[in-house]
C-alpha cells in the first residue's frame, strides 16, 4: 500500500508585468494559464517520489507528494464581487480559476476530489443561503462570472490517472468556481406636487435626481477566509 511522505513545498514565481496589464481586468487569468503549464516533468514529484500533486492558484503553486492542499477565499473575492455587481447590477458574480494537476509513475494511479468549509448566509459569497458553482472548464480563461458547466457536486471522485503505467503519466484539469448572490434592493422615489403662484396645479417629473436606490449586502471588508481543499485519492496498480 502507498504511503504518502508528508512533505509539501510551495513554489512561487516572478508574475510578468506585460501580461498583468493586459489581462488585469481578467483577474490575471493570463498569468495564472502560463503559471499552470510550468508544473509538470520531474518538478512534479518531490524527491522523486512515485506520486505528485499540485493545486495552482493566484500566484502560487502548492506541491504534494499525496496529502491534501487548498487555497482560501475571502475578503479580496467578496470585494470584487461587490464593485462588480455596483458597477453591473445584473451580474452580482465572481469567478476563481484554479488548475489541478496530477503525476504518477511505478504503476501508480490518482484521483482526487473537492470540499470547501460552509459559507455563512451572512457573508458576502454566502449571503441567502447561496452556494459556489464547482464546473470544469476547457481554458483558465472561460472562469468567467457569467459562466456555467456541469457542476461538480462536493465529496464526489474525480477520476484522473489509472493505474499501471510504469512511465510517467500527467494530467491537468482547470477548475472555476462561481460565487453567485442576490442582494437585497431598495428603490424610493420623491415627487411633490402643488399649486404655484398663478393658481395653476403642477406635478414634479420623475428623474435620476429624484429617485435612489440601496443595495443591502454585509460589509465585504470584513469577509472571513473559508477554506476549498483538494484531496489526491493515490491508487495502486490493478
Amino acid at each position: 500500500m502507498f504511503t504518502p511522505r508528508p512533505r509539501r513545498a510551495i513554489v512561487r514565481k516572478p508574475v510578468l508585468p506585460f501580461v498583468l496589464l493586459g489581462l488585469a481586468t481578467a483577474l490575471g487569468l493570463g498569468t495564472l494559464a502560463l503559471w499552470s503549464q510550468s508544473i509538470g516533468g520531474d518538478e512534479l514529484f518531490i524527491d522523486n517520489a512515485s506520486v505528485g500533486f499540485s493545486l495552482t492558484q493566484g500566484e502560487v503553486t502548492t506541491l504534494s507528494t499525496g496529502e491534501p492542499v487548498g487555497f482560501t477565499v475571502g475578503r479580496s473575492e467578496a470585494e470584487e464581487l461587490v464593485t462588480g455587481g455596483i458597477g453591473s447590477p445584473s451580474i452580482w458574480a465572481v469567478a476563481v480559476p484554479f488548475t489541478v494537476t496530477m503525476g504518477t509513475t511505478h504503476g501508480y494511479g490518482m484521483d482526487y476530489s473537492i470540499s470547501a468549509e460552509e459559507f455563512d448566509e451572512l457573508t458576502v459569497l454566502g449571503f441567502g443561503g447561496a452556494s459556489p458553482a464547482f464546473f470544469r472548464v476547457h481554458e483558465l480563461h472561460d472562469c468567467t462570472p457569467t459562466a456555467t458547466g456541469d457542476n461538480y457536486l462536493l465529496g464526489e471522485v474525480i477520476e484522473g490517472i489509472e493505474p499501471g503505467s510504469y512511465k510517467k503519466e500527467i494530467h491537468a484539469d482547470h477548475w472555476c468556481v462561481v460565487f453567485t448572490i442576490t442582494p437585497g434592493h431598495y428603490r424610493n422615489t420623491v415627487a411633490a406636487s402643488g399649486i404655484n403662484v398663478l393658481g395653476i396645479s403642477e406635478q414634479s417629473v420623475d428623474s435620476r435626481d429624484s429617485s435612489w436606490e440601496a443595495y443591502l449586502l454585509p460589509d465585504p471588508t470584513f469577509e472571513p477566509d473559508v477554506t476549498i481543499t483538494l484531496t489526491p485519492l493515490v491508487r495502486g496498480e490493478s
